[in-house]
């Protein structure tokens, strides 16, 4: 089998059957199944929602180009991307799921977001003492060109 996600869509959706070049369709009656490639299906999905902006970590930069070709190959607006520096674990594995990273607690958020925000080199907002507080502070101050400027200890604090 290809490498790829098994995706079913209606015959009706002329759009895979029509425009995805490197897709495989099988006609199984009134349906079709399509082995799309994984930036295929996520660019699809995008444009379907209408989404106008990402933000993800630096590990799916690459991703960007190929699917930005997607994108215009398809006919579809492209979407401003912005890549945001991962914050690692003592191994140099990015805190997730997967690595068994510690949940953010969902009863006091906010010192996790300061920490966030400090990790992405934003402006100092000095003390805060409610999650409505931080955002009130921090929307007018952001700033993604800070985020790259100089070296960046990626290891978590915690």
């Amino acid at each position: 089998m290809a490498s790829g996600y098994w995706v079913m869509f209606t015959t009706s959706q002329p759009l895979l059957r029509n425009q995805v070049d490197s897709a495989r369709v099988e006609n199984r009656g009134p349906w079709m199944t399509t082995t799309v490639p994984p930036s295929c299906t996520v660019v699809v999905d995008d444009a379907a929602q209408g989404v106008t902006d990402v933000v993800r970590g630096d590990d799916l930069l690459m991703n960007t180009p190929r699917q930005v070709y997607l994108q215009r190959r398809l006919g579809f607006a492209t979407p401003n991307y912005l890549h945001v520096p991962l914050v690692k674990n003592e191994a140099g594995e990015k805190l997730s799921k997967q690595t068994l990273a510690t949940a953010i607690a969902s009863d006091n958020v906010v010192p996790t977001l300061k920490a966030a925000w400090t990790f992405l080199k934003q402006p100092d907002v000095g003390d805060i003492a409610s999650l409505a507080q931080f955002w009130q502070r921090t929307v007018s101050l952001w700033n993604p060109t800070l985020m790259r400027s100089g070296e960046r200890d990626s290891k978590s604090t915690r």
